[in-house]
């Protein structure tokens, strides 16, 4: 017979509490300057969050919309 050792570790979690925002975003070009990506979403309609998604899984989806429009 053998024996067989488990160690057991105690994992504490991390609670991060993030502040809501007190006024919403109105995208009509009336807001003032955020300093990040929301500046881009209001001028542009559209904002590119670099490390958003792995680069893996962004290609699957670019992937999956090109073999979409070649159905059309």
């Amino acid at each position: 017979m053998s024996a067989t050792l488990l160690e057991t570790q105690q994992i504490t979690p991390i609670v991060l509490q993030l502040q809501a925002q007190k006024q919403r975003m109105k995208l009509d070009g009336s807001d003032g300057n955020f300093g990040d990506w929301r500046d881009d979403l209001v001028r542009d309609g559209f904002a590119v969050v670099k490390g958003a998604i792995p680069r893996e899984r962004a290609d699957k989806y670019a992937d999956t919309m090109y073999s979409w429009l070649e159905g059309l």
